[in-house]
């Protein structure tokens, strides 16, 4: 492995730099983007691409950032990824197209929430969308979306209640029943009803 020297304009392409270490669930391929940049090699880039704005995709700032390798989601372990990060260096007289190899290195787990809802449709081992369909095909009501539901909201209503989704797939992890949501519009009020123990939270 070397040093993002690249960045400073002295790098030639296809050299490899590591990046952050990186987590995610399997059978879910990590998005990319600068964060998958040390705080050093970010600075790096910065220097040499002028600035960069967090407001704008790297698109428009004529920065890509894509999987050459993609790392094997498909498997619980340490997976290895390829990305080819390439950028205009400014840094000298003639604009130049750079470009930087980084090794990034996944870590892949289980998604627990998947797994419970998978082991109460079948024995089987199921992939998500396998498991919903599943269900479906059973007349299995069962929601994986939310475990709350607004009930009484209408889009401009000053109080309504959450209540616990009966049908969610988890339910028994559910020790809410409700929370009562108000609106209230002055800020001095809210303080108060909170210091009065009349808001759990403003």
């Amino acid at each position: 492995m070397i040093a993002l020297n690249g960045l400073e304009g002295v790098e030639k392409l296809g050299q490899q730099i590591d990046g952050v270490h990186q987590q995610t669930v399997k059978d879910e391929l990590p998005t990319l983007g600068l964060n998958d940049l040390t705080p050093d090699q970010l600075g790096k880039l910065q220097s040499a691409v002028g600035s960069l704005d967090p407001n704008e995709s790297l698109e428009d700032q004529g920065i890509t950032l894509t999987w050459k390798t993609k790392p094997d989601v498909n498997a619980v372990g340490t997976s290895h990824g390829v990305a080819e990060l390439t950028y205009t260096d400014n840094t000298g007289d003639t604009p130049q197209k750079r470009s930087t190899i980084i090794k990034i290195d996944v870590d892949v787990r289980e998604d627990q929430t998947i797994n419970r809802f998978v082991k109460k449709i079948s024995d089987k081992p199921l992939t998500w969308s396998q498991a919903n369909e599943e269900a479906s095909n059973n007349n299995l009501n069962y929601d994986t979306s939310t475990f709350l539901d607004a009930d009484g909201w209408t889009g401009s209503n000053l109080s309504w209640t959450l209540d616990r989704n009966k049908h969610y797939y988890d339910s028994k992890a559910i020790h809410l029943k409700q929370i009562k949501m108000q609106v209230v519009k002055d800020s001095n009020t809210a303080h108060q009803l909170f210091q009065q123990g009349n808001l759990d939270d403003a």
